[in-house]
């Protein structure tokens, strides 16, 4: 599947197969929204997401002329920084969504 919430009867299904003898991590597409949904529906104990922000770059020196990788990249300026604020949000939805699951 080409991300998560596409693939949760598969993941579910690697889940039980797996009887706690692996560690099942989906990732790609994990957000704080949608997060519960994932761990209720399939059973993981463990996610993999990125949660990034974009800021503005500390650049100093600014050369308007020659874009990075052509006319229309965006964000020439900018970089991401991983986001605490979505990474708390993230996992405490995760962490909320396992409360009366059974452990493994």
């Amino acid at each position: 599947e080409r991300n998560v919430p596409e693939g949760l009867p598969l993941i579910r299904k690697l889940v039980e197969g797996a009887d706690s003898r692996i560690s099942i991590m989906p990732g790609a597409g994990i957000r704080q929204d949608n997060v519960r949904h994932i761990v209720e529906r399939t059973g993981v104990r463990e996610v993999h997401f990125t949660a990034l922000s974009p800021q503005e770059s500390p650049m100093i020196h600014r050369n308007t002329l020659p874009l990075m990788g052509g006319d229309r990249v965006p964000g020439e300026y900018e970089r991401s920084i991983t986001d605490s604020a979505q990474v708390r949000a993230i996992v405490d939805s995760a962490t909320s969504a396992r409360v009366g699951l059974p452990s493994s």
